[in-house]
Parts: C-alpha cells; structure tokens; sequence
C-alpha cells in the first residue's frame, strides 16, 4: 500500500515549466495520492544552482529527491515504481537502497 499524504513533502521535485518528463513524473506521483514540493528552476537561478548542487552537478530536470535522497530523474522514478521499491524508498527502508547510499541513513 502506498504511503499517502500524511507525509507531505518528502519528496521534492526540481522541474520546468514546459518539461514533458517534469509532467510524466508529477503524473505518477498523483497516480499513488503522493503529495510533493515543487521548485520551478525555469526562471529562477539560484534554484537552478542548488539543484545542481544536490544533484551532484546534474543539470537537467526533473531532479527527484524522497526523504533528502537523490533519486535522479523520471526514468529513474519510473524504475523504482516498476521494481516496487517506492514504497520502500517511501517508508525509509535501508534495504531498498542502494548500498552506497547506506552510510547516510547512519547518520539522520
């Protein structure tokens, strides 16, 4: 069962205005009653820096984060949907993730 709107805004998504995978990734996520932030970087530089900044210097969007995690982009969304690891990734769930990302959940 999908974790709903109770944890609002654990996910973050960088995109732009005109951006079909922005779209396709809002669209899966309202599919799943998930609620999300998103920053527009369009027309907004500084935005635009920190998301490349907790992107690891990528630049284009969506930017996808759940609970502080970089996710990547849609296809990348799409995947963990695909795999039944969202609600995993979700839920917090160690086992979900990627081993290198392990050491940051040490230390939340």
């Amino acid at each position: 069962m999908p974790i709903k709107s109770q944890l609002a805004f654990m996910i973050v998504l960088y995109t732009t205005k005109f951006c079909g995978f922005c779209s396709a990734a809002k669209r899966l996520l309202a599919k799943k009653g998930l609620v999300f932030e998103e920053i527009d970087v369009g027309f907004d530089s500084a935005k635009r820096v920190e998301m490349t900044q907790r992107a690891g210097g990528m630049r284009t969007v969506p930017q996808i984060f759940i609970h502080d995690r970089h996710v990547g982009g849609y296809n990348e969304l799409a995947a963990l949907d695909r795999d039944n690891q969202l609600e995993a990734w979700l839920a917090n769930d160690p086992a979900a993730l990627p081993s290198d990302t392990l050491g940051d959940l040490s230390e939340q």
